[in-house]
């Protein structure tokens, strides 16, 4: 068949016939068929491996006499056979055989050996009619009978013969596979066996051909194998197999382990691209210092310790392997293996929360490596919502089955396994806005907003009220105790109970005070009422009462503001002290140099180490940048007016003499006061614009106004749109309306940019518009001064240029066709596109401002905690 030699043919190629044929062999059939066997054989002892042969598996489909002599050749060689039932000829009568056998025990060579056996005379008979019919075309008698009795020892296989049913509930892979099981002998043929079932993911194979079955025990280096292979190969399954039948993932998740788990990662994983810049094998630091960066430096990992920046030893074991884990499992985009170590974490809340920030952290990485995998990006989004939802329902859970002291404690106690962060600063943290707008943590956030005050108090109360000494009549939350009370009241010669005395402890005094008194069940001994001292204290240090003495400022600061603006003119700039500032302009002034420390405080209180990435972090805050802005303007502006000169003779003005229109010195070359007003009018708008964070508290308005900013980010980009339209039309239009236009760059691209922009806001104007085409030629023949008699007998008047100059009609006819065009595209097309835009976002934000504004309030709550 092949004339090359063994050596120069591809090395794919196996040729099956040598290259001269045997003698005799010349158009017979079957022939090969024991050389293929052998061949056969030898590739399988070539890949042997631990003594293990590579695994090979015959299977029947169809066929003819020869799949017949193929079939039993692979038995007596050991091979398993798989047939597959209905699909015809051989295999049916195989099938047929087989099931007609009975198992019967004979003595062989020394042992017990189990064999199918036909004994019934009728099922033979039967076989034979069924080869006659199949191979009615072979007139030679003794080829009947060579298959018929072919058939029979096939039959004596029965042990080593899988029958596949093609219409049948199991997949053709799920027979193989318990076929190759079914051989399975030795520990080391048993391993390699188990890996291949776990490649091909067919954990019930497994679990009932070898766990359940089999009365060999793994040894635990054995399962830690397992267990490696089946996490690599991202087998859930095989992994809770494994687990259930004597598997530690304890035991098994060493430092070297996990380190191992994180240098063979998936190339087309999350993680190996974010690992990918290590020009070196990765060590567990590297992942502390990945989580770290993935928690935006608020999170600080254990692994970023000293010593796991090197080789650590067998010895090295987690406290929580399920938690790591699951980080692996995220990192590797596969939730499914994350969903089953979170199911057996200790803290399945946190952790939950974890991964619904690293699924959120790889699908925004996937804008950054440019990836236009859109499935890919669909099962990240869809993975942290699951996560997302899976610690709501647990919070939901402890809200229902604890009472309220017991949930805030979940929500409070700091988590050694999450860099001793609670859930609380957690889930502020991730930004996890399903879990925020929970009822369990904005319950806890009523409790912080109202401090030591009843959550009942209404506002309207609560604003009387901040007039001394209204606060001292509140309703206020009980106090716990200390020793220093206890013994008060015990000088006192006032009895308390014995358990009051167990619950006193040194740090009662350091206790959240609105944690232990919201709902007290303890006894009176154990609680008191304050002090009047202690309620001023806390009526005016509670975030309810900060937020409004700021608003009641910041309304006050602004209509001074205005007012200085509007009413400040010349002559109040020098009273008859001959003082350059008004009353406002200092109290204006306090006002904004005390936001000064607050915003340095809000930088120094940022979660992240890096004094640099708090800075950063702060200013990406909108209003934050803005009241940087703002200060800095108002302060530069304040300078301006305080060193504006005198308007009149100051001598002359402490003499008593009125400062008219005759001592007022001209204005125009008063360049440091129209800078102040400049400035000032720029800065009150800023301060203005961060009047409406002072709704967000409101659960009505609070959704319109990120609803704002979602418009605008929609309306930034429809201006490039437009920018488009508007740009095209103002060039070719202005090019024809001023052939011969003179004028500077500014008053060129005004003109073009103002005049097409207006256009869209319904000012055409076409009577300036022919104005404008008639003035553009007549400027155009005065400046060149034409000869020719016709150019000077013309008079050049917009009537006269249209009907009687070929050039002005064309000229008009084009930028009025222009025109025309412009306003359909803009105002029709790209106004309703804007119109569909912004309908399609409202929606957007109104499905979900529930949500929107609890995660408002929750940042207004914290920003005043």
């Amino acid at each position: 068949m092949f004339d090359l030699p063994l050596a120069a043919s591809p090395p794919h190629l196996i040729p099956l016939t040598h290259p001269a044929p045997m003698p005799g062999t010349t158009h017979s059939n079957g022939v090969e068929i024991k050389f293929r066997g052998e061949l056969e054989f030898l590739i399988t002892k070539m890949y042997e491996k631990d003594g293990v042969p590579l695994p090979m598996i015959c299977i029947m489909l169809e066929g003819g006499p020869q799949s017949i002599e193929m079939a039993l050749n692979s038995l007596r060689m050991g091979q398993p056979l798989v047939v597959i039932k209905g699909s015809g000829r051989a295999a049916d009568i195989v099938c047929t055989a087989v099931e007609m056998a009975c198992f019967k025990e004979d003595f062989a060579d020394g042992e017990f050996v189990t064999r199918g056996v036909i004994s019934d005379e009728g099922h033979i008979r039967d076989i034979k009619d069924m080869l006659e019919a199949c191979y009615s075309k072979y007139s030679d008698p003794s080829l009947m009978d060579k298959l018929l009795k072919n058939v029979v020892e096939i039959a004596s296989f029965k042990k080593q013969i899988t029958v596949y049913k093609i219409d049948g509930p199991e997949p053709l892979d799920f027979a193989i596979l318990s076929s190759l099981m079914k051989s399975i002998g030795e520990s080391a043929a048993r391993m390699r066996q188990l890996k291949l079932a776990i490649t091909w993911g067919h954990e019930k194979v497994a679990k009932e051909l070898i766990f359940e079955k089999q009365d060999y025990k793994f040894r635990p280096d054995e399962l830690n194998s397992l267990l490696m292979f089946s996490i690599i190969n991202r087998r859930v399954d095989f992994i809770r197999l494994l687990l259930e039948f004597g598997a530690d993932l304890k035991n098994f998740l060493t430092a070297p382990s996990l380190t191992k788990l994180y240098n063979i990662l998936p190339k087309n994983s999350g993680a190996f691209r974010l690992l990918k810049r290590y020009d070196r094998a990765i060590c567990l630091r590297d992942i502390g210092e990945l989580m770290e960066m993935i928690m935006e430096g608020t999170f600080h990992s254990f692994l970023t310790q000293e010593k796991y920046n090197q080789d650590m030893g067998d010895d090295e074991r987690f406290d929580n392997p399920y938690d790591l884990m699951m980080v692996y499992s995220a990192l590797i985009d596969a939730p499914d293996m994350a969903k089953f170590f979170w199911e057996n974490s200790r803290t399945p809340i946190a952790t939950s929360l974890v991964a619904h920030k690293i699924f959120l952290f790889l699908d925004k990485m996937e804008a950054t490596w440019a990836r236009i995998d859109e499935e890919m990006t669909e099962k990240l989004e869809t993975s942290a919502r699951e996560f997302e939802r899976l610690a709501c329902g647990l919070m939901t859970m402890c809200y229902h089955n604890y009472d309220k002291p017991d949930w805030v404690q979940i929500l409070i106690v700091p988590l050694k396994e999450w860099g001793g962060l609670n859930l609380f600063d957690l889930a502020t943290i991730i930004d996890a806005k399903n879990f925020i707008a929970h009822v369990a943590y904005q319950s806890y956030l009523t409790d912080l907003w109202m401090g030591q005050l009843k959550p009942t108090i209404n506002s309207g109360r609560l604003f009387i009220s901040l007039i001394p000494p209204l606060p001292i009549f509140l309703p206020y939350n009980k106090l716990p105790m200390t020793k220093k009370d206890l013994a008060i009241k015990i000088l006192r010669g006032q009895e308390i109970t014995t358990k009051s005395r167990k619950r006193m402890s040194d740090n009662d005094a350091e206790l959240a005070p609105n944690l232990q008194s919201n709902n007290e069940k303890d006894d009176g001994d154990s609680v008191r009422t304050p002090t009047l001292k202690e309620k001023l204290y806390y009526f005016y240090t509670s975030p309810v009462i900060k937020f409004y003495l700021n608003s009641l400022t910041y309304i006050t600061f602004i209509f001074l503001f205005a007012y200085g603006l509007l009413i400040d003119n010349v002559s109040f700039i020098i009273n008859k002290n001959g003082s350059r500032l008004e009353w406002q302009d200092l109290y204006n002034l306090v006002f904004v140099l005390s936001t000064v420390p607050v915003e340095i405080n809000q930088i120094r209180s940022g979660r992240t180490k890096s004094k640099l990435k708090k800075v950063t972090n702060h200013f990406m805050d909108t209003y934050n940048l803005l009241d940087f802005m703002a200060v800095a303007m108002f302060l530069t502006a304040f300078g301006l007016k305080a060193n504006t000169p005198y308007v009149c003779d100051k001598s002359k003005v402490a003499a008593g003499e009125a400062c008219d229109q005759g001592n007022i010195m001209d204005l125009n070359n008063f360049g440091t006061y129209h800078c102040y007003r400049l400035l000032s009018a720029i800065c009150f708008s800023f301060w203005s614009f961060r009047f409406v964070q002072l709704f967000e508290i409101n659960d009505k308005i609070g959704p319109k106004v990120f609803m704002l900013k979602k418009l605008s980010i929609d309306l930034f980009f429809f201006l490039f749109l437009l920018a488009v339209f508007t740009f095209t039309y103002g060039v070719a239009s202005q090019s024809l309306l001023y052939p011969f236009r003179q004028s500077n760059a500014a008053d060129t691209v005004i003109s073009l940019v103002g005049r097409s922009y207006l256009n869209v806001f319904g000012e055409i104007g076409i009577s300036e518009f022919e104005d404008y085409l008639a003035e553009g030629h007549c400027k155009g023949w005065e400046a060149t001064q034409f000869e020719n008699s016709q150019l000077d007998e013309f008079e050049c008047t917009k009537n006269a240029l249209i009907d009687h100059t070929k050039v002005g009609r064309i000229n008009y006819y084009v930028a009025f066709f222009l025109l025309c065009m412009y306003l359909l595209f803009v105002n029709v097309m790209l106004i309703n596109l804007l119109i569909a835009i912004f309908s399609n976002t409202y929606e957007n934000v109104e499905q979900q401002s529930g949500i929107i504004y609890k995660t408002q309030r929750a940042e207004m709550i914290l920003e005043y905690r």
